[in-house]
């Protein structure tokens, strides 16, 4: 939505990434991370700040600790599958933020 202009297709000139970012907090949301995409489309496409790279990576690490410790329930037959789910999801977490680390060098 902040990335592409829908009726030009093009990059958004005018738009402001921190207000982009002031108004995508309110809407973030754990089934869609919203400033996570929008940070990645940051660093990926602009000559990013700093601040956007430190942000992107204490998203990565608060979404690892908020799914952690739902892995240290004993798992049952009937969540077996939720447990997959969530283990899935925190390696991708990990992944992500082990590769950040290890190639980005303009966090804080």
């Amino acid at each position: 939505m902040f990335t592409i202009d829908p009726k030009t297709g093009e990059p958004p000139v005018d738009m402001n990434p921190d207000e982009v970012i002031e108004y995508l907090r309110q809407f973030e949301r754990k089934n869609f991370p919203y400033l996570e995409v929008y940070y990645e489309y940051l660093i990926k496409t602009n000559n990013a700040a700093d601040s956007y790279f430190t942000s992107l990576a204490l998203l990565y690490a608060e979404r690892i600790f908020e799914l952690f410790p739902k892995q240290l329930k004993k798992p049952s037959t009937t969540d077996s599958n939720e447990n997959k789910a969530l283990l899935k999801e925190l390696g991708e977490y990990r992944s992500k933020l082990q590769n950040f680390l290890e190639n980005k060098k303009q966090y804080e």
